[in-house]
């Protein structure tokens, strides 16, 4: 199970489309009024990396872009939510 700050780096990951770095992860993260810092960022791609919803692409250059395993969780989640919400 993911804790917000987890999902907050998913989301974000998700929504872009894209390959990126921690910094530019933590970057938008706090233009989008997420309080927690470059490490946390750091350990949350790892603990994604680990549970499979995220990878480490570009030969380890430190990129990082969501799984279709990460893609999903979110997606369901999303839809779990519209269920409560109905």
């Amino acid at each position: 199970m993911l804790d917000f700050r987890a999902e907050a780096v998913l989301e974000l990951l998700v929504a872009s489309d894209l390959a990126l770095p921690p910094t530019p992860i933590y970057e938008n993260l706090r233009l989008n009024g997420e309080t927690f810092s470059k490490r946390t960022v750091h350990r949350k791609l790892g603990n994604l990396v680990e549970a499979g919803y995220a990878e480490k692409v570009l030969n380890g250059k430190g990129y990082y872009r969501a799984t279709e395993a990460g893609r999903t969780l979110l997606e369901n989640r999303e839809q779990e939510h519209a269920i409560v919400q109905n």
